[in-house]
C-alpha cells in the first residue's frame, strides 16, 4: 500500500491476487495490476490544523 495526500494505491508484488475493500468498494489486485483510488488522505499521525 502506498498512501499520498491525494491517492492510495494497493499492490501485490508477487503471488496470488488479493481481493479487499476500500471505503466499502471491493477491488482485486494482482501482481503488475495495482488499484489506485483518488481522495484526500492523512499521510501522518499529527492532528489536522485547526
Amino acid at each position: 500500500m502506498d498512501i499520498t495526500e491525494h491517492r492510495v494505491t494497493y499492490a501485490v508484488l508477487d503471488g496470488d491476487a488479493l481481493t479487499a475493500e476500500h471505503h466499502g468498494r471491493e477491488f482485486t489486485v494482482r501482481p503488475g495490476a495495482p488499484a489506485t483510488f483518488p481522495g484526500d488522505y492523512r499521510t501522518h499521525d499529527a492532528a489536522p490544523p485547526a
